[in-house]
């Protein structure tokens, strides 16, 4: 703990006792040349350690200075604060613990919801994205925040408590989907969030169920194309579960090879010093889709090694 610590610990001291405050004027009423001076403040802060005070009188405006220093720092808002109690004037007094508790607390969320309202106005017309950031605590709980954001600006919807149980592929989709309900499918234009692999799983996912919806929802089988042949074979193909197979199969191919191509591209460095390392890289990630089963990814390998030979 560094001296910064002691010296906050001292501040939030609960105040002195009537007997304290007793002692403490007669002490420096009667106080002589050789005892140190003392007066009600010194109450709120001890000395600090290694540390002896032997006649040194409390410099009052060094602790003003230091308090306010810190508390505007620390609170933005504490001008506006010190201005409404000065327009007040004398004989203010502060809110109960009832008052702050139920009342006051119970008019913040008021203000709060109402805010909410007026950004869910926007997702209507503009539409929003969802964000949601996955973190890690100090004591290692796991946290996931669930923001939308819009042209009107960004709100915090919830958050998840993801410490007791492992974010999988499933469970981020069942969040992404519960989500997305609860702002509203219609006002959804996309979901933000790192890439990492469960993300990535489930947003396949989800967009393979939004256009099965979409091919089963009545604006479809109501519309002029649902009663044309091309219409209908669209839908059979979309529908059905080969198309989606092809499709996982594709993205694990895929993947990893656009990494590559990103990294040729690229305008920042070189890429020959690496590109050897980033193919086979890229071919060890197509193994690990397809559970290193050869017979799944031979095929692959084989145009791969043709176009890279040629």
């Amino acid at each position: 703990m560094d001296e910064d610590d002691l010296e906050v610990n001292d501040i939030m001291r609960p105040p002195p006792s009537k007997s304290q405050r007793k002692n403490s004027t007669s002490g420096s009423g009667s106080s002589t040349a050789g005892s140190n001076v003392k007066c009600p403040l010194n109450l709120f802060f001890s000395q600090k350690p290694n540390e002896k005070r032997k006649g040194e009188a409390v410099d009052l405006e060094s602790c003003r200075k230091s308090l306010k220093e810190r508390v505007v720092a620390a609170f933005a808002s504490f001008g506006e604060f010190i201005e409404a109690v000065g327009q007040y004037g004398p004989g203010m007094k502060p809110p109960t613990y009832h008052e702050v508790r139920v009342p006051c607390l119970k008019k913040e969320v008021e203000k709060t919801d109402k805010i909410v309202e007026e950004h869910k106005a926007q997702w209507k017309v503009y539409g929003c994205s969802i964000m949601m950031d996955k973190w890690t605590a100090k004591n290692e709980k796991m946290v996931i925040n669930v923001l939308v954001n819009s042209p009107r600006g960004s709100v915090f919807l919830e958050s998840y408590d993801a410490s007791d149980s492992s974010t999988n592929s499933n469970k981020m989709f069942n969040l992404f989907e519960k989500t997305i309900l609860k702002v509203g499918p219609e006002n959804v234009v996309q979901v933000v969030t790192d890439n990492a692999s469960e993300n990535q799983k489930a947003g396949d996912t989800l967009k393979g169920q939004n256009l099965r919806t979409l091919f089963l929802s009545t604006e479809w089988s109501e519309s002029i194309y649902a009663k044309e042949a091309l219409g209908k074979e669209v839908a059979r193909f979309i529908i059905g579960p080969y198309f989606w197979n092809d499709t996982v199969q594709a993205l694990k191919v895929s993947n990893p090879l656009v990494i590559v191509l990103r990294l040729v591209d690229g305008e920042k460095k070189p890429p020959m010093g690496y590109i050897y390392e980033a193919m086979d890289r890229a071919k060890e990630a197509i193994e690990k889709a397809f559970d290193h089963d050869r017979r799944k990814y031979e095929r692959v390998f084989e145009i791969i090694d043709k176009r890279w030979d040629d």
